[in-house]
Parts: structure tokens; C-alpha cells; sequence
């Protein structure tokens, strides 16, 4: 893991639309992490507030979630000029607006994006050092 000025760098992922709303997931330095709908990514929609106050119904047909795939997306951060983002999904994974495949982010200290899961999941991807 890197230190940052003698803190440890991480990554935000702040909810702003959709079930993934008001939640913060960070990202520590070193890691590769999956998100997604499936309880089996480091990150699972299906964790969230919004959804677990679903009713029965709902979240048996994944009411919400049917642009984000089971696995979605993977993150690996190896160091803060260094974020590579690798979209898994069928319905796409969008930077600032624009489709990613494979992308390597440099310049996430100096400015955040926004990161969305098909539709409606959207996050601010941003760099933190505390």
C-alpha cells in the first residue's frame, strides 16, 4: 500500500443516483475489487440501504438492477496515478458520460469522475489521502 504524505490513499465511490444513493465505499490502496449486483463483489448493489429496504417482491426480481450486472465492473488501484477500470457488464460502464472497456485513470488526485453502471448506478470516484 502507498502512502500519501504519511496518510493512506484511497479511492471514494459516493453514491449519487439510484439504489447506490447517500453510500460511501472506499477503496484502499492495493486493491482490486468487483462491483456489481452479486453478493460475491467487494462492492454489491445489493448491500445498499436502498435495497435492502426493498419489499420481498421487488427484490426478487431485482427491481432496479436490471442494467447492472452481476459482476460489473472491476477497479484495480495500485497507486493513486494509477486506476484501472474494466467494464464486465453488457449494458456498460460509463466515465464522465463516456463508455469504458478498459481504462487507466491518471489524474484522479486532481479531479473526480463520474462513474455509472448501466442506467441509473452512479458514484463520484474520488481520491482521498486521509
Amino acid at each position: 500500500f502507498r502512502r500519501v504524505g504519511g496518510t493512506m490513499a484511497k479511492i471514494l465511490l459516493k453514491g449519487i443516483t439510484g439504489l447506490v444513493k447517500d453510500e460511501t465505499f472506499p477503496i484502499e490502496a492495493g486493491q482490486n475489487i468487483t462491483v456489481g449486483r452479486s453478493r460475491s463483489c467487494e462492492i454489491s448493489i445489493k448491500s445498499c440501504n436502498a435495497y435492502t429496504l426493498m419489499s420481498p417482491e421487488a427484490r426478487d426480481r431485482d427491481e432496479g438492477l436490471l442494467t447492472v450486472s452481476r459482476k460489473h465492473l472491476k477497479i484495480k488501484f495500485s497507486k493513486p496515478d494509477s486506476i484501472e477500470i474494466e467494464d464486465l457488464s453488457s449494458n456498460g460502464t460509463f466515465l464522465d458520460g463516456k463508455r469504458v472497456d478498459k481504462m487507466v485513470i491518471a489524474d484522479l488526485q486532481s479531479k473526480p469522475y463520474e462513474l455509472r453502471l448501466g442506467r441509473r448506478e452512479t458514484f463520484r470516484m474520488e481520491f482521498s489521502a486521509s
